[in-house]
Protein backbone atom coordinates (compact mmCIF):
# COMPACT_ATOMS: atom_id res chain seq x y z
CA UNK A 1 0.00 0.00 0.00
CA UNK A 2 2.90 2.38 0.69
CA UNK A 3 3.99 1.87 -2.92
CA UNK A 4 0.61 2.98 -4.24
CA UNK A 5 0.46 6.00 -1.94
CA UNK A 6 3.88 7.08 -3.22
CA UNK A 7 2.91 6.64 -6.86
CA UNK A 8 -0.36 8.51 -6.63
CA UNK A 9 1.03 11.28 -4.42
CA UNK A 10 3.84 11.97 -6.87
CA UNK A 11 1.60 11.96 -9.94
CA UNK A 12 -1.78 13.21 -8.69
CA UNK A 13 -1.05 16.81 -9.73
CA UNK A 14 0.88 16.31 -12.97
CA UNK A 15 -0.20 15.66 -16.51
CA UNK A 16 -0.30 12.05 -17.62
CA UNK A 17 -0.53 10.59 -21.10
CA UNK A 18 -3.97 9.48 -22.25
CA UNK A 19 -4.51 6.47 -24.49
CA UNK A 20 -5.11 8.76 -27.49
CA UNK A 21 -1.81 10.50 -26.92
CA UNK A 22 -3.07 13.69 -25.30
CA UNK A 23 -2.40 15.10 -21.83
CA UNK A 24 -4.87 15.36 -18.99
CA UNK A 25 -4.63 16.97 -15.57
CA UNK A 26 -6.34 14.49 -13.28
CA UNK A 27 -8.85 16.25 -11.07
CA UNK A 28 -11.89 14.02 -10.70
CA UNK A 29 -13.12 10.51 -11.38
CA UNK A 30 -15.15 11.53 -14.43
CA UNK A 31 -11.93 12.39 -16.26
CA UNK A 32 -11.32 8.67 -16.60
CA UNK A 33 -14.57 7.56 -18.18
CA UNK A 34 -15.77 10.59 -20.16
CA UNK A 35 -13.60 11.32 -23.23
CA UNK A 36 -12.74 15.00 -23.55
CA UNK A 37 -12.06 15.46 -27.26
CA UNK A 38 -13.40 14.47 -30.65
CA UNK A 39 -11.15 11.85 -32.19
CA UNK A 40 -10.61 10.48 -35.66
CA UNK A 41 -8.67 7.23 -35.62
CA UNK A 42 -9.55 6.71 -39.33
CA UNK A 43 -9.87 2.99 -38.78
CA UNK A 44 -6.38 2.56 -37.30
CA UNK A 45 -5.96 1.48 -33.66
CA UNK A 46 -3.98 4.27 -31.95
CA UNK A 47 -0.23 3.78 -31.71
CA UNK A 48 -0.11 0.77 -34.03
CA UNK A 49 1.15 -0.27 -37.46
CA UNK A 50 -0.71 -2.61 -39.79
CA UNK A 51 0.67 -6.16 -40.02
CA UNK A 52 -2.16 -7.63 -42.12
CA UNK A 53 -5.83 -6.93 -42.84
CA UNK A 54 -6.95 -7.68 -39.29
CA UNK A 55 -3.84 -7.43 -37.07
CA UNK A 56 -2.03 -4.27 -35.98
CA UNK A 57 1.10 -4.19 -33.78
CA UNK A 58 2.18 -1.44 -31.38
CA UNK A 59 4.91 0.70 -32.92
CA UNK A 60 6.80 0.57 -29.62
CA UNK A 61 6.63 -1.26 -26.29
CA UNK A 62 4.39 0.03 -23.51
CA UNK A 63 6.22 2.78 -21.63
CA UNK A 64 6.27 3.80 -17.98
CA UNK A 65 3.93 6.76 -18.57
CA UNK A 66 1.47 4.49 -20.39
CA UNK A 67 1.47 1.99 -17.54
CA UNK A 68 1.01 4.79 -14.99
CA UNK A 69 -2.05 5.89 -16.93
CA UNK A 70 -3.36 2.34 -16.56
CA UNK A 71 -2.78 2.40 -12.78
CA UNK A 72 -4.56 5.75 -12.49
CA UNK A 73 -7.51 4.39 -14.44
CA UNK A 74 -7.71 1.36 -12.14
CA UNK A 75 -7.47 3.65 -9.13
CA UNK A 76 -10.28 5.96 -10.21
CA UNK A 77 -12.45 4.03 -12.66
CA UNK A 78 -11.62 0.69 -14.25
CA UNK A 79 -12.48 -2.51 -12.39
CA UNK A 80 -13.60 -5.95 -13.49
CA UNK A 81 -17.15 -4.73 -12.80
CA UNK A 82 -16.55 -1.78 -15.13
CA UNK A 83 -15.16 -4.22 -17.70
CA UNK A 84 -18.38 -6.23 -17.58
CA UNK A 85 -20.50 -3.06 -17.91
CA UNK A 86 -18.49 -1.82 -20.88
CA UNK A 87 -19.16 -5.08 -22.72
CA UNK A 88 -22.91 -4.35 -22.54
CA UNK A 89 -22.73 -0.77 -23.89
CA UNK A 90 -23.56 0.01 -27.54
CA UNK A 91 -20.81 0.60 -30.10
CA UNK A 92 -22.04 4.15 -30.78
CA UNK A 93 -24.30 6.88 -29.39
CA UNK A 94 -22.87 6.89 -25.85
CA UNK A 95 -23.27 10.19 -23.98
CA UNK A 96 -22.18 11.75 -20.67
CA UNK A 97 -25.48 11.02 -18.92
CA UNK A 98 -25.26 7.29 -19.66
CA UNK A 99 -21.66 7.11 -18.47
CA UNK A 100 -22.51 8.91 -15.22
CA UNK A 101 -25.31 6.44 -14.53
CA UNK A 102 -23.18 3.39 -15.25
CA UNK A 103 -19.83 4.32 -13.70
CA UNK A 104 -20.17 7.00 -11.04
CA UNK A 105 -21.33 4.49 -8.36
CA UNK A 106 -18.26 2.25 -8.86
CA UNK A 107 -15.54 2.24 -6.21
CA UNK A 108 -11.86 1.33 -6.37
CA UNK A 109 -10.98 -2.36 -6.30
CA UNK A 110 -7.96 -2.06 -4.00
CA UNK A 111 -7.00 -5.73 -4.34
CA UNK A 112 -6.93 -5.45 -8.13
CA UNK A 113 -4.98 -2.20 -7.96
CA UNK A 114 -2.33 -3.65 -5.66
CA UNK A 115 -2.01 -6.75 -7.85
CA UNK A 116 -1.14 -4.61 -10.89
CA UNK A 117 1.74 -2.59 -9.39
CA UNK A 118 5.15 -3.75 -10.71
CA UNK A 119 7.31 -5.92 -8.47
CA UNK A 120 9.03 -3.41 -6.16
CA UNK A 121 11.41 -6.00 -4.72
CA UNK A 122 13.34 -5.65 -8.01
CA UNK A 123 15.82 -3.03 -9.15
CA UNK A 124 16.89 -1.95 -12.63
CA UNK A 125 20.55 -2.82 -13.07
CA UNK A 126 20.92 -2.88 -9.27
CA UNK A 127 20.27 0.88 -9.13
CA UNK A 128 16.69 2.17 -9.22
CA UNK A 129 13.91 0.27 -7.51
CA UNK A 130 11.30 -0.72 -10.08
CA UNK A 131 8.67 1.75 -8.83
CA UNK A 132 11.23 4.57 -8.70
CA UNK A 133 12.10 3.81 -12.34
CA UNK A 134 8.37 3.73 -13.15
CA UNK A 135 7.73 7.15 -11.62
CA UNK A 136 10.89 9.04 -12.56
CA UNK A 137 10.14 11.71 -15.22
CA UNK A 138 13.49 11.02 -16.88
CA UNK A 139 12.33 7.48 -17.67
CA UNK A 140 8.72 8.20 -18.65
CA UNK A 141 9.29 7.05 -22.25
CA UNK A 142 11.32 3.98 -21.28
CA UNK A 143 9.67 0.54 -21.44
CA UNK A 144 7.84 -0.53 -18.30
CA UNK A 145 9.59 -3.40 -16.47
CA UNK A 146 9.07 -5.62 -13.43
CA UNK A 147 5.75 -7.02 -14.60
CA UNK A 148 4.29 -10.49 -14.84
CA UNK A 149 2.68 -11.76 -18.02
CA UNK A 150 -0.70 -11.68 -16.25
CA UNK A 151 -0.26 -7.98 -15.46
CA UNK A 152 0.55 -7.30 -19.12
CA UNK A 153 -2.61 -9.19 -20.13
CA UNK A 154 -4.67 -7.04 -17.75
CA UNK A 155 -3.24 -3.94 -19.42
CA UNK A 156 -4.38 -5.29 -22.80
CA UNK A 157 -7.88 -5.93 -21.42
CA UNK A 158 -8.10 -2.41 -19.99
CA UNK A 159 -6.79 -0.82 -23.19
CA UNK A 160 -9.41 -2.68 -25.22
CA UNK A 161 -12.15 -1.27 -22.99
CA UNK A 162 -10.87 2.33 -23.06
CA UNK A 163 -10.24 2.56 -26.81
CA UNK A 164 -13.61 1.00 -27.63
CA UNK A 165 -15.28 3.40 -25.18
CA UNK A 166 -13.60 6.44 -26.79
CA UNK A 167 -14.61 5.28 -30.27
CA UNK A 168 -18.21 4.62 -29.18
CA UNK A 169 -18.44 8.01 -27.47
CA UNK A 170 -17.31 9.76 -30.64
CA UNK A 171 -19.63 7.80 -32.96
CA UNK A 172 -23.20 8.90 -33.64
CA UNK A 173 -24.16 5.80 -35.61
CA UNK A 174 -22.78 2.49 -36.86
CA UNK A 175 -21.49 3.99 -40.12
CA UNK A 176 -19.52 6.62 -38.24
CA UNK A 177 -18.20 4.01 -35.79
CA UNK A 178 -16.84 1.87 -38.63
CA UNK A 179 -15.14 4.92 -40.12
CA UNK A 180 -13.56 5.98 -36.81
CA UNK A 181 -12.57 2.53 -35.55
CA UNK A 182 -14.35 -0.84 -35.72
CA UNK A 183 -14.66 -2.87 -32.53
CA UNK A 184 -11.14 -3.95 -31.55
CA UNK A 185 -9.39 -6.26 -29.10
CA UNK A 186 -5.89 -5.74 -27.70
CA UNK A 187 -3.83 -8.75 -26.61
CA UNK A 188 -0.22 -9.86 -26.36
CA UNK A 189 1.24 -10.61 -29.80
CA UNK A 190 2.37 -14.07 -30.79
CA UNK A 191 6.04 -14.77 -31.37
CA UNK A 192 5.32 -15.25 -35.07
CA UNK A 193 3.63 -11.84 -35.32
CA UNK A 194 6.63 -10.13 -33.75
CA UNK A 195 9.04 -12.14 -35.91
CA UNK A 196 7.22 -11.03 -39.07
CA UNK A 197 7.18 -7.44 -37.82
CA UNK A 198 10.94 -7.52 -37.21
CA UNK A 199 11.58 -9.05 -40.64
CA UNK A 200 9.62 -6.23 -42.27
CA UNK A 201 11.04 -3.27 -40.33
CA UNK A 202 14.41 -4.52 -38.97
CA UNK A 203 16.18 -3.24 -35.87
CA UNK A 204 16.27 0.48 -35.20
CA UNK A 205 19.76 1.93 -34.80
CA UNK A 206 20.37 2.04 -31.07
CA UNK A 207 21.26 5.47 -29.73
CA UNK A 208 23.66 6.03 -26.85
CA UNK A 209 21.69 7.55 -23.95
CA UNK A 210 24.83 8.18 -21.85
CA UNK A 211 22.93 6.72 -18.91
CA UNK A 212 25.19 4.41 -16.94
CA UNK A 213 22.46 3.58 -14.41
CA UNK A 214 19.76 2.30 -16.77
CA UNK A 215 21.29 0.52 -19.80
CA UNK A 216 18.04 0.60 -21.78
CA UNK A 217 17.14 2.67 -24.83
CA UNK A 218 13.88 4.66 -24.61
CA UNK A 219 11.36 4.84 -27.43
CA UNK A 220 11.09 8.60 -27.85
CA UNK A 221 9.13 8.71 -31.09
CA UNK A 222 6.27 11.19 -30.74
CA UNK A 223 2.89 9.52 -30.33
CA UNK A 224 0.99 9.33 -33.59
CA UNK A 225 -2.20 7.66 -34.69
CA UNK A 226 -0.37 6.76 -37.89
CA UNK A 227 3.10 5.37 -37.29
CA UNK A 228 5.13 4.35 -40.34
CA UNK A 229 7.10 1.49 -38.79
CA UNK A 230 7.39 -0.84 -35.83
CA UNK A 231 10.44 -0.15 -33.66
CA UNK A 232 12.74 -2.83 -32.28
CA UNK A 233 16.05 -2.21 -30.51
CA UNK A 234 18.55 -5.05 -30.42
CA UNK A 235 19.85 -6.02 -26.95
CA UNK A 236 17.36 -3.72 -25.28
CA UNK A 237 14.41 -5.63 -23.76
CA UNK A 238 12.71 -8.95 -24.33
CA UNK A 239 8.92 -8.90 -24.75
CA UNK A 240 6.09 -11.06 -23.44
CA UNK A 241 4.23 -13.07 -26.06
CA UNK A 242 0.92 -14.92 -26.11
CA UNK A 243 2.63 -18.28 -26.70
CA UNK A 244 4.05 -20.50 -23.98
CA UNK A 245 7.59 -20.05 -25.29
CA UNK A 246 10.66 -18.01 -24.43
CA UNK A 247 9.99 -14.29 -24.61
CA UNK A 248 10.69 -12.49 -27.88
CA UNK A 249 13.80 -10.47 -28.67
CA UNK A 250 17.27 -9.88 -27.31
CA UNK A 251 17.76 -7.96 -24.07
CA UNK A 252 20.54 -5.94 -22.47
CA UNK A 253 21.31 -8.76 -20.03
CA UNK A 254 21.63 -11.20 -22.98
CA UNK A 255 19.42 -13.75 -21.25
CA UNK A 256 16.99 -16.08 -23.07
CA UNK A 257 14.09 -17.00 -20.83
CA UNK A 258 10.35 -16.80 -20.23
CA UNK A 259 10.96 -15.71 -16.64
CA UNK A 260 8.60 -13.00 -15.39
CA UNK A 261 9.04 -9.86 -13.25
CA UNK A 262 12.58 -8.80 -14.11
CA UNK A 263 14.50 -5.76 -15.32
CA UNK A 264 14.86 -6.83 -18.95
CA UNK A 265 11.35 -7.86 -20.08
CA UNK A 266 8.54 -5.55 -21.19
CA UNK A 267 5.69 -5.91 -23.65
CA UNK A 268 3.72 -4.34 -26.47
CA UNK A 269 0.18 -5.05 -27.65
CA UNK A 270 -1.27 -6.55 -30.79
CA UNK A 271 -4.69 -5.29 -31.86
CA UNK A 272 -7.27 -7.38 -33.68
CA UNK A 273 -9.95 -5.68 -35.79
CA UNK A 274 -13.23 -7.47 -35.17
CA UNK A 275 -15.24 -7.18 -38.36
Amino acid sequence: MKILILIFFCFSQIAISRIEGESLFVRKKEDFYIPKTKLRYNGIPPGTVKLNDSIYIDAKPVTNIMYLEFLFSVKYFWTLEAHDILKTLPDFGINDALLHIEFKPLTTDEDLLNSLVPNDTLTVNNTYRITSYLQHPQYSLYPVLGLSKKQAEFYCKWRTDIVNLIAAYNSGDLKERKKILPHINYRLPSKEELRRSLERFNYTKKKNTNDTLVPITPFKKKFSVKHKKIYFNEFNISEFISNDEDNFGTNWRKITTNEESNDYTGFRCACEIQK
